[in-house]
């Protein structure tokens, strides 16, 4: 059950709300709900400032217990890639095993999206960065932070990408086909200098149709626009590494 919908379910408990709803299933509480926006005053007294701050509580209490949940969840990712990672299995994690474990972990991105991994170099200022002991080795709880900020880069690098090639670069090619159809005689003319003539009644008619341009375009800005994007992500992200001074080997 989602967090927004727990804290409901407590707000209007808090609010006087009876419990007559617990024996039904979970599709029919949005009637419940529905019922008891529609008739308040059949279902709930008065409000009181004793019913507003339990309500604060209960939802206070509601966001404990979900972050607690997504928390533990985070545990477990890391306890069990830690425990892949360490190869030698001395409880630590070097560099070689870090660096590996980041490589892997960018070939299962990839599969959603052409997101290049990080420099050695940009794994190894991250590693450092973590590495509070300068022991040149992670424990636990290091190698959980050097997961957490490498995962939070990827999947900014991702949303950028999917943001550029899912809805900017088709509403651009959108733009561009609109305003190359709307000139279609003046495509025409410029198709008939190019073309052999003998191909020319069947190959104008496709070049210079909204759904060739839409396709090409559409291709073109993808590939272009999702790179650049890219590019200018890393970019952002690498000024936000900063050069420790230790070495680790």
């Amino acid at each position: 059950m989602k967090k927004s919908r727990i804290a409901q379910i407590l707000g209007l408990l808090a609010c006087g709300f009876g419990p007559e709803w617990m024996g039904t299933g979970v599709r029919a509480l949005p009637l419940v709900f529905g019922s008891s926006k529609q008739h308040p005053k059949h279902h709930q007294p008065k409000p009181t400032t004793d019913n507003f701050d339990l309500a604060k509580a209960a939802s206070s209490m509601t966001t404990a217990i979900a972050n607690s949940i997504t928390k533990s969840r985070i545990d477990r990712f890391v306890d069990k890639l830690f425990d892949k990672t360490d190869a030698d299995h001395d409880g630590t994690i070097s560099f070689p095993e870090a660096y590996e474990g980041v490589l892997k972990f960018y070939i299962k991105l990839n599969q959603r999206a052409p997101i290049p991994p990080p420099s050695r170099e940009n794994v190894l200022m991250l590693y450092k960065q973590v590495d509070k002991t300068h022991s040149n080795k992670l424990n636990r709880d290091e190698y959980g932070k050097l997961l957490r900020r490498t995962v939070r880069r990827a999947f900014t690098r991702l949303a950028a990408h999917k943001t550029v090639t899912i809805v900017g670069a088709p509403l651009l090619a959108e733009l561009i086909t609109r305003k190359l159809t709307s000139r279609k005689e003046w495509l025409q003319q410029i198709a008939t200098w190019i073309i052999p003539l003998q191909f020319q009644d069947k190959v104008i008619p496709i070049i210079t149709s909204k759904g060739f341009h839409q396709a090409l375009w559409t291709t073109i800005l993808v590939a272009t626009l999702g790179n650049f994007c890219l590019d200018v992500v890393n970019f952002l992200l690498d000024l936000s590494l900063s050069e420790p001074s230790s070495d680790v080997s």
